[in-house]
């Protein structure tokens, strides 16, 4: 059988906005949201195929929000599928249908995480991408950690499951 495996979009070599956009497109064939429960935490989103190491997986999107439409809708800071991108640039994601994938993933704490975000500048848009952290398995869920400093669960009043 033929088997796909995601590879050749990595964070060295993906350089141009074409370039993520072309490989964006294909991020269906690599991934899939699971609607089954991930260990509590709700809906995840899980590899279908195998994912190297360094692999741009995908763009968090959603709404942009400066900093003063941010705090008018979220005033106590409690967005769930919040995106700060710079002070005054955030990305909004709660909304499926502006959003993608990428809202799916759960928290894992850093040293159990499988992907990392990167906030980068390509070109005029700014971005959080995430890329692998290490060889996926397919059924493996992807995580990340969603705020080390602790400010993102505290805002929400609640403590990580790990």
């Amino acid at each position: 059988t033929e088997q796909t495996v995601v590879t050749t979009c990595t964070l060295l070599a993906c350089s141009s906005a074409d370039e993520l956009e072309k490989w964006m497109a294909s991020l269906n064939e690599a991934i899939a949201m699971g609607n089954a429960a991930a260990a509590g935490k709700g809906d995840g989103l899980f590899a279908k195929v195998p994912i190297d190491e360094g692999t741009f997986l995908f763009a968090y999107e959603g709404e942009e929000l400066d900093e003063e439409a941010f705090f008018r809708r979220y005033p106590k800071a409690d967005g769930r599928y919040i995106a700060c991108l710079t002070d005054d640039l955030y990305i909004d994601g709660a909304d499926a249908a502006k959003s993608n994938v990428a809202r799916w993933m759960n928290h894992a704490s850093a040293a159990k995480a499988n992907v990392a975000w990167r906030k980068q500048t390509i070109g005029p848009r700014k971005a959080m991408r995430f890329y692998a952290t290490r060889a996926i398995s397919p059924g493996e869920e992807l995580c990340f950690d969603y705020d080390a400093s602790g400010s993102y669960w505290e805002a929400l009043g609640e403590t990580p499951l790990d």
